[in-house]
């Protein structure tokens, strides 16, 4: 929904979950029942497993930016107003990176069939 009277925000969560609750008014995820078991769940073959050596990136934000970690959550990380836990936990690696240093991110696409 494009209008002058709107923002477009989307929720997700700091370990990159699409479609969390937000509350605008404090800006803050809300937190919810999480599904605790999938079931009839069905694995797509557009699954990615993504290998990015030391070399590949210079440090941790730009191996967010790599995978295509939404912009907005990555500041409301990176000012602190969203604990990172997941993927974006990866924020809070200190260690040099260099060409010994490997990261492996694995997405899976899981949809729900009724």
């Amino acid at each position: 929904m494009s209008s002058p009277n709107f923002i477009q925000r989307k929720a997700v969560d700091a370990s990159g979950r699409l479609g969390s609750l937000y509350d605008a008014s404090s800006d803050t995820l809300l937190k919810c029942c999480r599904v605790k078991k999938l079931e009839n769940t069905q694995f797509h073959k557009d699954s990615i497993c993504q290998v990015f050596q030391g070399t590949q990136i210079n440090n941790v934000i730009h191996l967010l930016k790599a995978i295509k970690f939404d912009d907005a959550l990555l500041q409301s990380i990176l000012f602190g107003m969203v604990r990172p836990f997941g993927i974006s936990s990866v924020i809070n690696y200190n260690q040099p990176i260099n060409n010994n240093t490997h990261f492996q991110i694995v997405h899976i696409h899981v949809e729900q069939t009724n």
